[in-house]
């Protein structure tokens, strides 16, 4: 919606005309469950949409963006109340270790992930912490860190909301027992982030587990 509204914003209508139609194409391919070598208009990559939701076609006319941003606003409020409940019994599910690899099996790592993105504190917590639990396993870490679980993280540390940013030191701190997440902290710039939060009492203890991770590589 926003690529057209840039489209429509150049004034030309034979532009926005090959726009719609290299969409409706990679539609047509997604809704199709195809894995698709080409991209929509907007260079998103078409992939299998087997079992997912069909994609509607773009609306008729001008595109007007505030009025679209309102609607997902209102949509992903509705999406949050239900997801919540859903997250928690999947969590209490998962205390069960084989009902836990089923959901690995059907990529609870990567339906977590993406709730990172999201902004209902509540989910936020919930989703840190399952993977944090997650996490413990060694497959479940390298399908986080081939996702920049690392990069995700970075954005609630500090959150200015203590329990959700302990939540998420304490699923960086399990990650730092790989040493290629360590150096992907360095690289995001999350360290002196963490470093900073070493004044305040509740985050010293986790702060300091994954300084001392970290500084095991001399560099």
């Amino acid at each position: 919606m926003e690529a057209l509204a840039k489209v429509q914003a150049a004034g030309s209508a034979e532009a926005e005309a090959r726009f719609r139609a290299k969409d409706a194409r990679a539609r047509k391919r997604a809704n199709a469950g195809e894995e698709g070598d080409g991209e929509d208009a907007a260079g998103r990559k078409g992939r299998s949409n087997k079992g997912r939701i069909k994609l509607k076609a773009l609306p008729e006319g001008p595109v007007n963006l505030a009025k679209e941003q309102r609607k997902v606003r209102l949509l992903a409020r509705r999406q949050e109340r239900l997801l919540f409940p859903c997250l928690h019994l999947l969590l209490n599910l998962a205390e069960d270790s084989e009902l836990e690899r089923k959901m690995c099996r059907r990529d609870v790592v990567g339906l977590l992930l993406g709730l990172l993105s999201r902004a209902h504190r509540e989910l936020l917590l919930l989703a840190a912490t399952f993977l944090r639990k997650l996490s413990l396993i060694e497959e479940n870490k390298d399908a986080m860190a081939e996702q920049d679980v690392v990069a995700r993280i970075a954005r609630w540390v500090p959150s200015g909301d203590t329990p959700l940013t302990l939540a998420m030191l304490r699923l960086a701190f399990n990650l730092s027992f790989d040493r290629a997440q360590c150096a992907r902290m360095v690289e995001v710039g999350l360290l002196p982030r963490i470093a900073s939060l070493l004044r305040h009492g509740p985050f010293r203890a986790v702060v300091l587990r994954i300084l001392y991770h970290v500084s095991i590589d001399d560099a």
